[in-house]
């Protein structure tokens, strides 16, 4: 199924949802749920499967518009996830759903509040997808995680917001001695000359310090080191907009071994220029360029 199109895939879901919905409508005609707490939980899950595929779409429709026919074949990442996500829907919902339907036991029982949490963590997961592969594709600024329509307490890194405006703004000042305005933390330098990290990261010659600098997060009291000074932690850009996962708090030399794995056995690749350290996108000057950048 990793064949299909992302515009086939997100049909195929859409559709699902929208089966689920003709299912819980009959299921409602024939008035098998008479309990008023099942009543609800039956309705709040065909309100969820009714708003799912129209929002689903919208994401779709506008980074389709924004990216073009390139979006909807869609890149071997999208096609993985959203297959995935098609299958989960299709085995424990569409079929378990199919199944009281033709077998009518006379007493089903039907785990709706489950099939809410499915319904809504597919469609969050199905726009997500889709926002990330407009960002592999996308030649502007980073997408804000805010218009993913996440809710609260999804999980997503703990990046301080002056490592947010380096990455959306490629206009922040950012030195070699850089320091934080927001967390007031000062990022060292791999060198005092250079960007370049320790030889025993091998992936991360030629890195630029923009682009490791834009990976902190503020460190906590506890992540405090000798003489109370605070040492730096890093997340992975990598991780959170190519693969769309957190990675964990690392300290300088273990981010490095992180992203040195990234760029010697991940198969991501840094866009170097001819002296062959990272540049930034607006320097690469390819639009489809989908190698990693120090920054926009």
């Amino acid at each position: 199924m990793f064949g299909l199109e992302v515009v086939a895939l997100i049909a195929a879901i859409t559709g699902a949802f929208s089966s689920t919905s003709s299912f819980l409508t009959m299921r409602k005609n024939r008035k098998e749920e008479k309990a008023r707490r099942k009543v609800e939980e039956m309705e709040k899950l065909q309100n969820a499967v009714a708003l799912a595929p129209p929002q689903i779409q919208d994401e779709y429709d506008r980074d389709f518009a924004r990216v073009g026919p390139r979006f909807a074949a869609g890149d071997l990442i999208a096609r993985s996830q959203l297959t995935s996500i098609l299958i989960n829907m299709q085995q424990n919902m569409i079929q378990k759903l199919q199944g009281f339907l033709l077998s009518n036991p006379a007493n089903p029982v039907i785990d709706y509040a489950s099939l809410l949490n499915l319904s809504d963590r597919s469609k969050l997961d199905s726009i997500s997808s889709l926002a990330q592969q407009y960002q592999r594709f996308s030649t502007a600024a980073p997408i804000a995680r805010t218009t993913l329509s996440l809710p609260s307490s999804a999980n997503r890194p703990d990046f301080c917001p002056g490592a947010l405006a380096l990455q959306r703004d490629d206009t922040t000042p950012c030195s070699i001695d850089w320091k934080c305005p927001s967390c007031t933390l000062r990022m060292a330098p791999w060198k005092p000359k250079g960007p370049r990290p320790p030889t025993r990261a091998t992936g991360c010659q030629g890195m630029h310090f923009r682009f490791s600098f834009k990976q902190h997060v503020a460190s906590t009291a506890r992540e405090r080191g000798s003489y109370g000074k605070h040492v730096v932690y890093r997340q992975c850009t990598i991780c959170w907009e190519r693969l769309g996962v957190v990675s964990k708090r690392m300290a300088k030399d273990e981010w490095l071994t992180h992203m040195s794995e990234h760029f010697t056995t991940g198969g991501f690749e840094m866009c170097r220029n001819r002296d062959g350290e990272q540049q930034r996108k607006l320097i690469c000057g390819d639009q489809w360029c989908e190698k990693i950048h120090a920054g926009v």
